[in-house]
């Protein structure tokens, strides 16, 4: 039983595995007005935390604040792990009193 999964690791580190980075979800959906999180570890999981480490969040291109769909990646040692990022408008807008600014 424990031969298949050596066989395995052994294939891997002779093929220099390539799953260093695996992106956890192809699309991730942003609230219009909120901040993109700039962590990579919201985007992807690393095979391990150096990885992690040294992995930045390309996302110039997206708009939080406005409605649409945009690309970006996980970058990691020059190479790109793409993603969507979705900016969506669900929620609804705060009516406030025009004379004590109290939430309605």
């Amino acid at each position: 039983m424990i031969a298949i999964p050596m066989m395995f690791f052994g294939m891997c580190l002779l093929a220099g595995c390539s799953h260093k980075v695996m992106i956890t979800a192809e699309t991730y959906t942003l609230e219009a007005g909120r901040e993109l999180p700039g962590s990579p570890e919201t985007y992807a999981s690393f095979a391990n935390a150096e990885l992690a480490a040294e992995a930045v969040v390309q996302a110039e291109q997206v708009d939080a604040g406005k409605v649409g769909t945009y690309e970006a990646a996980v970058v990691l040692k020059g190479k790109e792990y793409p993603f969507t990022v979705e900016v969506v408008d669900t929620m609804a807008p705060e009516v406030l009193q025009a004379f004590g600014m109290q939430s309605v």
